[in-house]
């Protein structure tokens, strides 16, 4: 047993002393299947702000980072304007375990502007997120 002991010592000696090689490896592209959700939001009337959890779930065995959280505003009544609510992009830089989640609140802000907003009334307001 000492003998083999000595003979692997000196073969990774030679191998570090006079050796030489190289190497390749291909990093693959993935889609990391976030699920990004948030509770439904209700009490929006114009000139509000109102609190929007929003919560991010990693189904990966492996950590994913996130660094910004963006949403696009839709509306379920056509003269419900989309652009009267805005949504900011929300900085994250965190990295969330496999299987983990994390959550953050974002204001859902309501324009209030010169214009009828009654078409609103009962509209169904739809945040769609992206993370990157």
């Amino acid at each position: 047993m000492a003998i083999a002991l000595v003979c692997a010592v000196s073969a990774y000696a030679y191998w570090t002393a006079y050796g030489s090689g190289s190497g390749a490896a291909t990093a693959t592209t993935t889609t990391d299947n976030l699920v990004i959700t948030s509770a439904p939001v209700t009490g929006a009337a114009p000139g509000s702000s109102t609190p929007v959890t929003v919560t991010i779930t990693n189904p990966n065995t492996y950590s994913v980072g996130v660094s910004t959280v963006s949403a696009v505003v839709t509306t379920s009544v056509a003269a419900c304007l989309a652009a009267d609510f805005t949504f900011p992009d929300f900085v994250l830089n965190t990295t969330i375990a496999g299987l983990g989640s994390t959550s953050f609140v974002q204001n859902l802000d309501f324009a209030d502007t010169a214009l009828s907003q009654d078409a609103c009334k009962g509209a169904t307001v739809t945040l769609t997120f992206a993370s990157d």
